[in-house]
């Protein structure tokens, strides 16, 4: 097996702010160095914080919101409620386990991807009504009951 070199980056993970930089060289050609990197749908950075990572996950959820939004607009309230449980939340909560967010800022982005799903499911876009109760009737866990704060 050969590897890639286009392919192919270096990071190095630490919390010092001037890193020691090495040039790593596959056939001659020297690796490029990057701060953040995505392997496997998770976005690893140089301080292994996951806030670039949350930022990514719910920018990625809220694209597929908004084209189910979109082309689901006149279906009833279970075609909507099915469509986000299959194609939006697996993306919430795809290897979760290693990137459980560690910040109330970071809980808060992801967190809201899913009360911007309930107001489109419930087709309640009313100011006055509370996310967190659309969904609370719409049986939906949070982050921390299903294990991910």
């Amino acid at each position: 097996m050969e590897l890639n070199t286009i392919k192919c980056k270096q990071i190095a993970i630490t919390n010092k702010r001037k890193s020691c930089s090495f040039i790593y060289n596959l056939r001659g050609k020297a690796v490029p160095q990057t701060s953040s990197h995505d392997y496997l749908g998770v976005t690893i950075t140089h301080d292994l914080r996951w806030n670039s990572h949350c930022s990514n996950i719910a920018n990625k959820s809220n694209k597929v919101l908004g084209i189910i939004r979109r082309t689901l607009t006149p279906c009833s309230k279970p075609v909507k409620k099915r469509a986000y449980e299959t194609l939006v939340r697996p993306k919430v909560e795809y290897a979760s386990e290693a990137w459980i967010p560690p910040t109330d800022q970071d809980v808060n982005k992801v967190e809201q991807v899913q009360k911007n799903a309930a107001r489109f499911v419930c087709n309640n876009y009313n100011c006055c009504t509370s996310s967190s109760d659309l969904v609370s009737t719409l049986d939906w866990d949070t982050l921390g009951i299903r294990g991910l704060a």
